[in-house]
C-alpha cells in the first residue's frame, strides 16, 4: 500500500514538474571533470530541510553519472533559490455600452481568476575550481505548493534535480 500511495506522490509530482534552462562553455571539455563538491559558504536561501533533501538528491544524481564527491574537488557546485509570485492573467471581461445620436459611452473591465502564484527559481553554477570561472549554469523554475509533506518535498527535489543534470555533462559535437 505504501508502495502505491509512492507511486501516486511521485507521478503527481512529476507532472506538474520544474521547466529547466541549461547553458554552459562550450570551450570546456567535460571529461577533465571527475570530482565535485558544493561551494564552500554556500546560502541556498532555502531552509535546513530542504537543504540536506536538495543536496542529497545532488549527491545521489551525480554519482550515479560516475562522478565523486572530494575535498579537492575538480569543480564546485552553487546553488541559489529564489521565490516570485506570477500574476494569475486570467480573466473574465465584462463589457457595458449604450449609444444615442450618435454618441457612444462604453464600459468594460476584467475580473481575475484565481489568486497568483508562488513559484521558486534554483540556479545551479557549476564552475571550474582551477580556472574559478562558470562552466555550466542550469535555472530550474516551478510552482510552489503550500502545504506539503516531507515525503512529496523529496519526490520534489528528486524529480527537479534528475531533469536539471539531465542534460549534464553536455554531449560532445
Amino acid at each position: 500500500m505504501k508502495k502505491l500511495i509512492l507511486l501516486i506522490l511521485v507521478l503527481v509530482v512529476s507532472c506538474s514538474g520544474p521547466r529547466v534552462v541549461y547553458d554552459y562553455d562550450k570551450k570546456v571539455s567535460f571529461d577533465d571533470f571527475k570530482t565535485y563538491n558544493f561551494y564552500p559558504e554556500m546560502k541556498t536561501g532555502l531552509s535546513q530541510l530542504d537543504d540536506k533533501r536538495l543536496f542529497f538528491q545532488v549527491d545521489s544524481v551525480l554519482q550515479s553519472k560516475g562522478f565523486t564527491k572530494s575535498e579537492t574537488p575538480s569543480f564546485y557546485i552553487n546553488m541559489v533559490s529564489e521565490e516570485f509570485l506570477n500574476d494569475n492573467r486570467s480573466s473574465i471581461g465584462i463589457g457595458l455600452g449604450g449609444t444615442g445620436r450618435s454618441v457612444g459611452v462604453g464600459v468594460s473591465g476584467g475580473i481575475p481568476i484565481g489568486n497568483p502564484q508562488t513559484n521558486r527559481e534554483i540556479v545551479f553554477d557549476l564552475i571550474d575550481v582551477e580556472r574559478n570561472e562558470l562552466m555550466w549554469q542550469a535555472s530550474a523554475i516551478s510552482v510552489v505548493r503550500e502545504k506539503t509533506t516531507p515525503i512529496q518535498k523529496e519526490a520534489y527535489f528528486r524529480n527537479m534535480i534528475k531533469k536539471v543534470f539531465k542534460k549534464f555533462p553536455p554531449e560532445k559535437k
